[in-house]
């Protein structure tokens, strides 16, 4: 019998404050010219889609949706 290692899968959730260091982490890697945390908070606070993606207990991802 063989066995199958199974890798995380991806898990999109919504971002919550708690999020935002880790969110930072991955944005200054990402961009050039990176938004700030409180760009970031601001976001959260005013009510846009603001996602993560985790693989495992990590963020690998965001995104922030705003529609105009």
């Amino acid at each position: 019998m063989s066995a199958i290692l199974q890798e995380p899968m991806p898990f999109v959730r919504a971002m919550r404050a708690d999020d935002v260091a880790p969110v930072m982490q991955v944005e200054t890697r990402a961009y050039s010219h990176p938004w700030t945390e409180g760009i970031l908070r601001d976001c959260l606070r005013v009510g846009y889609s603001c996602w993560v993606c985790e693989v495992g207990d990590d963020i690998v991802g965001h995104m922030v949706m705003s529609i105009a």
